[in-house]
This record gives C-alpha cells, sequence and structure tokens, in this order.
C-alpha cells in the first residue's frame, strides 16, 4: 500500500496535470478568440466546408458581401450560392489535388440575397480530415472596370481618329489601328519615344511645339492644330487633344492624345479664305469700276447735253454743225462703252455667241485698221500696218469678233502714245503644211505699263492707274475682252512692257482657210429686177415708238422714198396684206404682236397667194451676236442693230430695194430647192410627216390641243434647214409662234400656208423625184 509520500506525489502531479490543462484550454481558447476576432474583420469570406460540400464556418465578410445571414448558410453546400453556370467549374477546382490548386484562383459568380450577381475570386486549401478551408474575394469591381477596358479598347483600335497613350513622361505606351495607318509607324516603331520625336518636320509650327511642351510638363489638358509628318514624309494637318489621366491620390500617371486629321478641312478652310480674299479684291475692283464707269459714261453725256443746251440756244449754223460734231463723237464714245458693258455682261455669264462665216481675211483686216490710223494721224502719230500676203484670202471665222481683236489693241496703242509710232503686224506664223496660225503685233512707243499691272492687264475691272488723276480715260474693259475673245478663239495673248519704253501684244489665232470648207447649198427662185428709182419705191415702217419712226421717216423722205407707218407687227401683217411694199422695216420689239411673228406670217401669206416676198429688214435693241441668225429665221432680209445711222440704213435699204424680185412668173410657180446626196432617201418621209401636220394641226386647232400643235410646228422649225427647207422652217416657226398665243387665225394663215408650198416644191435631185415630182 503506497505511502502518504506517495500519495501526495500523485495528487500534486494530477493537480499539476490539471492546473497545466486548464493553463492550455484557457490559453487556446483566448487564441481561438483571437483568431476569430481577426477573422471576422476580414474583408475577405472565409469559410470551411466539409467533406461533403456542406459549409462548417463563414466569417461576418459572408454576410456583408453576399447579404445572406449565417446561420442558414451554415450547413449548406456552397455550390448552392453559385450561378449555375459556373457551378462545374466550382467542382472542378474543389477536386484538383493539393499540389494543383496552389496559385489557382477561379473568378465564379455568386448569387446575393436579393438576386445580383457578384464575381467573387476564389482560394481553397484541402483540409487533412476532409473538406477544405478557403476565401472569397469580391473582384467585381474589378471585372466591370475590366469590361470597361476592353469596350475603350476596341473604340479606339477601331476609330478613324488617331490614338496615342503616353506615360506621365510623354513616352508613347500604346497606339491604335489608325495611327498606324496614318503615320506609317507601328507600334514597336513608336513604343518608348515621344509623339514629336517622330512625327514633327521642319513646317511643323514651333510655337505649337512650345505649347504642347509647355502643357504636359504642367500636367494640363489642351487641343490644338498641328502639322505632322509620315513615315514616307507626307504632311498631314491633325486637330490634337490631350487629357490627362490621374492616379487615386490625384497625380498624373499618363496622357491620352487623340489626333484627327484635318488635312482635308484645312484645304477647305484655305480655299475659302482665297475665294474671300479674290471675292473682296473683286468686289474693291468692281466699286472702282463701277466709279469708273460712272465718270466715262457721265463725260459724253455732259457734252451731249450741253451741246443740245447749246445748239438750242440760237445758236448760228455754223455753231450749230459744229455743236452737233460733238454730239456725235460723244454719242459714238457711249455707244462704245455701252457694247463693251453687254460683252463684258454675257462672258461673265457664258453666252457670248459666235459667228462661223466665210470672209476675206487681209480685206477685213485692213479695214478695221482704217478708223484708227485716222486717230493716230489726228495725234500726230506715225502709224503703220503691215499684212502678209502669205496670209489665206478666205477663211472661216468670226470677221466681227477678229476686227474687234485688232482694233482694241490698235486703238488702245493709240490711246497710251503721245509721241512716236504705233506699228501693226499680220502674218502667218507658221509656214509649213499645218492649219496656218494668224500673228497680230501691235506695238508702240507710249506711255508702257507698270512691271506690277502686268501680270493684272488683262483682269476684268483692272486698270493700271486707276486714281482719279490718271492722265488717260477709259473703263479698262479692252484688254479684258480682247483677252477673252482670244481664249474663245482657241488663241494665246501675251504682253512685253516697260513703263514710259512702250508696250507690244502679241495675238496668235488659228486660222481655217476657205479652200478646206465644203460648199453652202441654198434655196434657188428665179429673180428680176425692179427700177432704183426712190420715188417709185414704197416703204413700210412698223415701229411703235414716234422719236424713232420720226428719225428713219425723214431719212428715207430726204432721199425721196415713199413711207408708210404701222403702230405694231399686227397693223404691218394687215398693211403687208392690202397693199404692196417694195420694203419693209420691221421693228422687233411691238406690243400686240413682235417683229418676227409678224415677218413670220406675212411670208406665210406672201406663201398663200403664190407672191414673191418683199424684203423685210428687222431693226432691233438686241445687239447680240446670234439675234442676226434668229431674225433670218424668222423670214427677215437683213438686219441692223440700234442705234440706227443714217449713212447704214441708207445703205441698207439701197442694197434691198436694188436686189427686190419681181412679181413671179406663171411658168416660175414651182419652188425648187437642192438636196444633198446623202440626204436625198431622207427627203420623201420627211416631206409626208409635212403633209400629214398640214391635216392633223387643224383637228388639234379645234379642240384646242395647242400644246400638241405648237409640238408640231417646233419639230417642223427645227428639221426642216437640216434638209435645206428653209421656208418650211420659217412656217413651222409660224405655227408654233401662233399655237403659243392661241392665234386661230394666225395659225390658219401659216397652215394655209404650208399646204401651198408642199404642192409647189420639187427637189433638185434624181433620187426623190418619184416621191415630190419631176426636178
Amino acid at each position: 500500500m503506497p505511502d502518504s509520500n506517495e500519495m501526495e506525489r500523485a495528487l500534486l502531479v494530477n493537480d499539476i496535470h490539471i492546473q497545466a490543462t486548464y493553463r492550455l484550454t484557457e490559453a487556446l481558447v483566448s487564441s481561438e478568440k483571437k483568431m476569430r476576432r481577426r477573422i471576422e474583420l476580414l474583408t475577405e469570406i472565409v469559410f470551411e466546408m466539409d467533406a461533403l460540400g456542406a459549409l462548417t464556418f463563414l466569417n461576418e465578410a459572408w454576410r456583408k458581401v453576399l447579404r445572406h445571414e449565417l446561420s442558414t448558410s451554415i450547413g449548406t453546400p456552397l455550390r448552392s450560392f453559385v450561378v449555375e453556370d459556373d457551378r462545374a467549374q466550382l467542382d472542378r477546382s474543389l477536386a484538383l489535388p493539393v499540389t494543383s490548386t496552389a496559385g489557382m484562383r477561379p473568378q465564379l459568380r455568386f448569387l446575393r440575397q436579393d438576386g445580383e450577381t457578384v464575381w467573387m475570386e476564389l482560394s481553397v486549401t484541402p483540409l487533412d480530415e476532409g473538406g477544405v478551408v478557403g476565401t472569397l474575394h469580391d473582384v467585381t469591381q474589378e471585372k466591370l472596370a475590366q469590361a470597361e477596358l476592353v469596350k475603350l479598347s476596341l473604340v479606339a483600335s477601331y476609330t478613324d481618329s488617331l490614338v496615342a497613350i503616353t506615360d506621365k513622361r510623354g513616352l508613347i505606351e500604346w497606339v491604335n489601328t489608325a495611327f498606324t495607318r496614318k503615320t506609317g509607324y507601328s507600334l514597336p516603331e513608336v513604343i518608348g519615344k515621344k509623339p514629336g520625336s517622330v512625327l514633327q518636320g521642319p513646317a511643323t509650327d514651333p510655337a505649337a511645339v512650345r505649347l504642347i511642351g509647355e502643357r504636359l510638363r504642367k500636367g494640363q489638358g489642351f487641343q490644338c492644330e498641328i502639322l505632322n509628318y509620315s513615315k514616307t514624309n507626307e504632311k498631314y494637318w491633325v486637330s490634337i487633344h490631350i487629357s490627362p489621366i490621374h492616379d487615386a491620390e490625384g497625380k498624373v500617371e499618363r496622357f491620352v492624345a487623340i489626333q484627327t486629321d484635318i488635312t482635308e478641312l484645312r484645304t477647305i478652310q484655305q480655299d475659302l479664305k482665297t475665294a474671300k480674299e479674290a471675292a473682296e479684291s473683286a468686289s474693291d475692283a468692281k466699286t472702282q469700276f463701277l466709279a469708273t464707269i460712272s465718270h466715262e459714261m457721265r463725260t459724253p453725256l455732259n457734252v451731249i447735253l450741253g451741246s443740245a443746251d447749246l445748239a438750242l440756244d440760237g445758236a448760228s449754223e455754223t455753231e450749230l454743225r459744229h455743236y452737233m460734231t460733238r454730239v456725235d463723237e460723244n454719242a459714238q464714245t457711249l455707244l462704245g462703252l455701252i457694247s463693251d458693258l453687254l460683252d463684258v455682261s454675257k462672258i461673265e455669264a457664258g453666252q457670248f455667241e459666235w459667228e462661223r462665216v466665210p470672209f476675206p481675211l487681209r480685206d477685213r483686216l485692213r479695214l478695221a485698221l482704217e478708223t484708227v490710223a485716222e486717230r493716230a494721224a489726228s495725234k500726230g502719230l506715225s502709224f503703220t500696218a503691215t499684212i502678209d500676203d502669205q496670209l489665206p484670202e478666205r477663211v472661216l471665222a468670226d470677221p466681227v469678233r477678229l476686227g474687234q481683236i485688232i482694233t482694241n489693241l490698235a486703238e488702245n496703242a493709240v490711246k497710251f502714245t503721245d509721241t512716236g509710232f504705233i506699228r501693226v503686224e499680220a502674218y502667218s506664223a507658221s509656214r509649213s503644211s499645218s492649219p496656218p496660225v494668224l500673228a497680230i503685233r501691235v506695238s508702240d512707243s507710249g506711255a508702257g505699263i507698270p512691271s506690277a499691272a502686268l501680270p493684272r492687264i488683262f483682269d476684268r475691272f483692272f486698270q493700271g492707274d486707276s486714281s482719279t488723276t490718271r492722265r488717260k480715260g477709259g473703263a479698262g474693259l479692252g484688254l479684258s475682252i480682247v483677252k477673252s475673245l482670244v481664249d474663245a478663239m482657241g488663241g494665246t495673248i501675251t504682253v512685253n512692257s516697260v513703263s514710259g519704253q512702250g508696250a507690244e501684244f502679241e495675238v496668235l489665232l488659228p486660222l481655217e482657210p476657205l479652200s478646206e470648207l465644203r460648199p453652202i447649198r441654198s434655196q434657188v427662185m428665179p429673180m428680176e429686177r425692179i427700177s432704183p428709182a426712190n420715188n417709185n419705191v414704197s416703204i413700210l415702217i412698223a415701229e411703235d415708238n414716234n422719236d424713232n419712226f420720226a428719225i428713219v421717216a425723214r431719212y428715207l423722205t430726204n432721199e425721196g422714198y415713199r413711207v408708210e407707218r404701222a403702230l405694231n407687227g399686227r397693223d404691218a401683217v394687215s398693211a403687208a396684206a392690202q397693199s404692196r411694199f417694195d420694203l419693209i422695216l420691221m421693228d422687233v420689239e411691238m406690243p400686240e404682236m413682235d417683229g418676227l411673228q409678224a415677218t413670220a406670217l406675212i411670208r406665210a401669206n406672201e406663201q398663200l397667194r403664190s407672191m414673191q416676198p418683199v424684203p423685210i429688214i428687222a431693226l432691233t435693241a438686241h445687239a447680240v451676236m446670234g439675234y442676226r441668225e434668229r431674225c433670218l429665221q424668222a423670214g427677215c432680209s437683213g438686219y441692223l442693230p440700234k442705234p440706227l445711222r443714217k449713212r447704214a440704213i441708207l445703205s441698207a435699204v439701197a442694197a434691198a430695194v436694188q436686189n427686190a424680185p419681181a412679181p413671179m412668173q406663171e411658168e416660175s410657180q414651182l419652188i425648187y430647192v437642192e438636196v444633198e446626196s446623202e440626204l436625198a432617201d431622207l427627203v420623201p418621209a420627211f416631206l409626208e410627216n409635212c403633209r400629214r401636220a398640214v391635216n392633223e394641226i387643224p383637228e388639234l386647232m379645234e379642240e384646242s390641243d395647242w400644246i400638241a400643235a405648237a409640238r408640231a410646228g417646233h419639230s417642223m422649225k427645227g428639221t426642216a434647214p437640216f434638209y435645206g427647207f428653209h421656208e418650211i422652217g420659217r412656217l413651222g416657226r409660224a405655227i408654233e409662234s401662233a399655237c403659243n398665243s392661241a392665234d386661230r387665225s394666225a395659225l390658219q394663215i401659216a397652215i394655209d400656208a404650208l399646204a401651198q408650198f408642199l404642192e409647189l416644191v420639187r427637189v433638185k435631185n434624181p433620187a426623190v423625184r418619184s416621191a415630190t415630182g419631176a426636178g
């Protein structure tokens, strides 16, 4: 039996063991409490899960992040809180061995209590006794930021704007595809470099470069325009917008530069600026031009009105002649100015028209220089004109415009030469077999042209001296018109001059010799002469203006002609139907019926009655190219532009009445028209269409279908001259005009005349005899 000492030792050891166990247990409990407190303070979710997958422990973060209660969550499988699509990934992560799970952090979607989805990053470690311990880290904001970054990256990659991202020092970290495409630099070529070091060149504005550097150093955003260079040294303009990107502490960590290519916009802006400056310059020139024109018009008007006042104030016959001479000279000056203004207006409107007629070239050049030679002689100048015999005798061109070119240049030389000479040379500039070129050289010893004015000497509304103290008058239009005429005729004009030492102008114009032209065939009618004795000549003047009629009537009666008057076109048609006149002077612009309509109806009446056509001369203020042809197509025999000069009208009247045809003889009733051989096969069908129109137009008139009837007349007007049937063309014009004014009587006259003409017409070509009668 143990002694008491052994008993006491055993009790003491047991007590010590109990005390140690208690102390150890207390320390363990305290340590666990500290550990739990620490775990509860974590923002990450800490969990334990048994071998069956049920949760056995959760810290407070579970409730804060996923908002599920801890009491209801313990004992529930972890996978039940995971979005169904992500559960398989959870199962794979939990089934991996310990060595495989190290470093793996799958991101899974968990469902919160309110049904929203939260992205959690999973980290687990298996336990020896089975189950796992792990953490869940909320990465929702990171995932959203990453998705947003992907979207922004896609936008930056596919935008047309050039995007570059740099660090805080301005060194490139990334550029988009547009940057690479525009600059030619790949991403590896620019990483770590400053954009300016690869994009800027010698023409880049240094001020813009300094601005960019200053703003970057200050960490400020800004916008500017700058010229950059591509890898192939191609220049392009960009509008660059640079924005700083700050970190959480507000410090700049990088810059984003967005560049928009504005090269085309800059070009447009420059073009607009240039156009604006040109418009302002033109406006200033026109303002000065109008002031000059006002002066140039008022000066001759002042002389005209002053001379008229003096003539009316009891002037003697000698004084009266002197005053009237002044009136005539200044009226001619005014008329020339008006003609120049009309030419400029037509050139600006693109309505300048041209003639192509055969004429004797050398005679036309000599005629154009006669008046200029007289003016040069009156100033005491030496005037010589040399016209080369090698020039073609006859050419096809516009004689009026050619005369205008050489006259304007010669008159300009006379105006600016006070002493010395004027020399005009016209010669062939080509000696080979190629088409000839007319060269016109005009030189003088006059004032010359200042070197500063030479580049603009042919500009419209420009004068070498536009000051109020200038010594020479003029509107400054002559050379501009000459340049436009020469350009339109396919030629060139150059000038050489030194101020104070004269000037030399040279024009080169291509020519079309007459020998290369095809003969023109026209309608043939037998004609006889009438007596030219003026007192037996009866003239009808169709003129609504009393003053114009009085002047023309006095011109004619003073020469012994008998004159009658019609106040408008309708009266003229009536008078011509009732009486036989030797000549009609037809004003074009008249009330009720204009002169061209009246002429067409007179011609229709003559055709209907088998009468020889009376000569009709159109009188018009429409002094423009092409209007003469319009008058002739309407049936006029001649054309005189207003203002009417006595010599011109008396010459035209004398020529008209001396060549007027006598009444047709009975055996000459048939009308013969010569047709080109290549058109012969088409003529029968054309004439048949005309006969069909004669039958159809009255029916259309009865139905008041004026549009269809006018269309038939318009078709004949345009087609007939092509075949050589000019009379059908004139009657077609009369039909169209009558339909447009719904004038039944005028239309009937034109239809009857057309039917009569179709009965009498014969074609002088064997190929079409069977269709139109013997020729």
